[in-house]
């Protein structure tokens, strides 16, 4: 296991709960939820626990998750979302070209090593005239 993988799943094994997401006004969550229009997919780049996406499956009729840390995406699972555990240091999104309608990274651009790597899977991925909402901490 890399050592960044590690972290990750010591971070989640420490907030692993089965609370009923829930989102803060004002939160990175909330104003993405507010940016993004109806669609036919979604994926949520660093789903973490999936509680994006467990508010977006209104909006969306299949919202998708990719994350490093299996603990997080188990729960993100049991919250209704597809998962896909990817190591975005390295590692191709596992999805075809032209995919997804809208796309969020929230919080992850910073962790990258190569972040242009990602943004080109980003580009690949998203549909022609897709969404793609990012944040980013200072």
């Amino acid at each position: 296991m890399k050592v960044e993988e590690k972290l990750y799943e010591t971070i989640w094994e420490n907030k692993a709960s089965n609370e009923e997401p829930r989102i803060d006004e004002g939160s990175r969550v909330d104003i993405a939820l507010k940016l993004l229009d109806k669609g036919d997919r979604l994926l949520d780049i660093g789903c973490g626990n999936g509680t994006l996406c467990y508010f977006a499956r209104s909006k969306y009729s299949e919202v998708c998750g990719v994350d490093i840390s299996k603990t997080a995406l188990k729960i993100a699972e049991r919250r209704g979302m597809k998962t896909e555990k990817v190591d975005l240091n390295g590692e191709e999104l596992p999805f075809p070209s032209n995919y997804f309608d809208a796309i969020t990274c929230l919080d992850v651009i910073e962790h990258i090593f190569e972040p242009r790597d990602l943004i080109k899977e980003i580009n690949r991925v998203l549909k022609r005239g897709g969404c793609c909402d990012f944040s980013t901490k200072y």
